[in-house]
């Protein structure tokens, strides 16, 4: 038989009743006063997320955070951390993005995206010494397509996400004549994080482990254009360019990790998905 929908009582009851995390709690009912629904079983796995990234104290670095989960177009707009960008997120044309929990967020038509409403300055000025930015990103289909999953354009340069672009992902922030790009990744899917540490290190993780790296990350700088997710905001336009037709099961906007560090997130973002039944 399905879970239960967790409804205000239900919520009230588990709070006092039980150790679930309070930022589960704020979010199912964020998700509820949206118009959508949690189940007790997602409940569960997101409380279970949240406690590993606490446990491995790593919750401090992550700023914003979309799991795509609950029922509903609502519940997949309620971010889960919104530390910076907007309460609820903007689907612009949204007869082009489908939701189920049970496979995530589609955009078909190369029109559909999102807009998280953080701007790439919010994480910029977050580490005021190294500037430490990273972008997180869950691709459950495998495609070689030329799109862009993530990031911004500033008429100049990106800071971008693209996995599996013609069989080669790449990361960028804020100078794409450095970073990392043309990694061979036919097609790739799993949990990417790109990380710029500082000015001379960048590194490019895949399922837990290394993908790749560099210590010419390029030059740095600010933006007030907002980061879009299922293609890039072009500055130039004001639209997304390169919409990514990919399937994705949620993205994250963050600071710096190290390799330990990173593992941790990584195995909390697959047995999420894994409770979900939808891991790659």
């Amino acid at each position: 038989m399905p879970n239960p929908v967790i409804n205000r009582r239900t919520i009230a009851n588990r709070v006092s009743g039980s150790n679930i995390d309070p930022e589960v709690s704020d979010w199912v009912a964020r998700v509820i006063a949206n118009g959508g629904s949690v189940s007790q079983s997602t409940s569960d796995a997101a409380d279970v997320f949240m406690k590993a990234l606490k446990s491995a104290n790593i919750r401090n670095k992550i700023y914003r955070l979309n799991f795509y989960a609950g029922t509903g177009d609502a519940a997949a707009k309620t971010p889960l951390i919104k530390d910076i960008g907007s309460a609820t997120e903007s689907w612009v044309n949204p007869t082009f993005l489908t939701y189920t929990e049970a496979t995530g967020l589609t955009s078909s038509g190369g029109a559909g995206f999102i807009s998280t409403g953080a701007t790439l300055a919010s994480l910029y000025n977050i580490d005021g010494t190294n500037h430490a930015m990273s972008y997180g990103l869950y691709v459950r289909s495998s495609s070689n397509a030329s799109s862009l999953e993530m990031g911004t354009y500033d008429g100049a340069n990106f800071s971008y996400l693209s996995v599996a672009n013609s069989a080669l992902t790449y990361f960028s922030m804020t100078d794409n004549s450095a970073g990392i790009s043309a990694i061979s990744d036919s097609n790739g899917h799993g949990f990417y994080l790109g990380v710029r540490l500082s000015t001379s290190s960048m590194k490019l993780y895949k399922n837990g482990s290394q993908f790749a790296t560099t210590t010419t990350p390029g030059s740095l700088t600010s933006s007030v254009i907002t980061i879009y997710v299922h293609g890039v905001n072009d500055q130039n336009t004001g639209n997304a360019t390169a919409v990514s037709s990919r399937t994705l099961g949620g993205y994250q906007l963050s600071i710096d990790f190290d390799a330990t560090q990173q593992l941790a997130l990584y195995n909390a973002w697959q047995a999420f998905q894994t409770a979900l039944g939808r891991q790659v």
